[in-house]
């Protein structure tokens, strides 16, 4: 495997491209008699779009390198300790990370997103997430039908894995942008084979009634119902919208 360990580590590339001086540890270990590749990374400051190209010089396996340039993340992290095993489905991972300004392109199932700033601290069977972040857009085509932009985005979320499957929840979400503006809480249930189970809270105390099929993911309408909403609501504002919605969505 590949191991780096450095204080004050500083890096010219030929590009141009310098990494400022950081404490930075790096141990990768290629995949061999049928193992999966794996990793472990710390650093007290990384500048993302910087380290990606770092990764260009390193000799990688396993598609991360291609993963790494199809992603593109840009944005900086600070105090990481990360390590992981394997890519897919059948991957674990341990990471705490303070970020500002993230982005990252959209890929396959992974969303994009960009003006993400917060921080987060869990593995793969459960954990955190703290979110403070300006003009944040994401873009989540699985689940929304468009990409979506706010001015203001706060929260606090978590995740874990029960004997259904992944469980979300979230906790005093405030976001706001040119049509709405309100507070969420609730929980979402994975479940295999089926469009999962919600419990839902919304409360919009701003809302432009016309963009309203915009803010509603896929999973909670379905097509049709989705389509009509769209075309249906031609204007109005809202001043006091409420709304909760629990239960199985395969019978919504």
């Amino acid at each position: 495997g590949l191991e780096i360990n450095a204080n004050q580590l500083s890096v010219k590339l030929r590009d141009g491209l310098d990494i400022p001086p950081t404490d930075f540890y790096l141990h990768l270990v290629q995949a061999m008699d049928g193992q999966p590749d794996s990793g472990e990374i710390h650093a007290n400051k990384i500048e993302l779009l910087k380290f990606s190209r770092l990764m260009d010089y390193m000799p990688l396996r396993g598609g991360l390198r291609e993963k790494l340039a199809e992603l593109a993340p840009q944005g900086e992290i600070s105090a990481l300790r990360a390590k992981w095993q394997g890519l897919g489905e059948q991957s674990s991972y341990e990471i705490r990370a303070n970020f500002d300004d993230m982005s990252l392109r959209r890929s396959g199932s992974i969303p994009g997103f960009s003006g993400l700033s917060g921080s987060v601290n869990g593995n793969n069977n459960g954990g955190t997430v703290s979110l403070s972040s300006r003009m944040l857009t994401l873009d989540m085509p699985d689940y929304l039908v468009e990409p979506l932009a706010f001015d203001t985005l706060t929260m606090q979320a978590g995740w874990r894995m029960n004997n259904i499957g992944l469980e979300v929840t979230l906790n005093n979400a405030f976001l706001a942008n040119a049509d709405l503006a309100g507070t969420l809480s609730g929980s979402y249930q994975f479940r295999s084979g089926s469009r999962g189970q919600l419990d839902l809270s919304v409360h919009l105390p701003r809302l432009a009634v016309r963009q309203s099929a915009r803010y509603i993911p896929h999973v909670v309408l379905g097509s049709t119902a989705h389509d009509w909403l769209g075309k249906a609501l031609r204007d109005g504002q809202s001043d006091e919208f409420r709304l909760r919605l629990q239960g199985d969505l395969d019978n919504f």
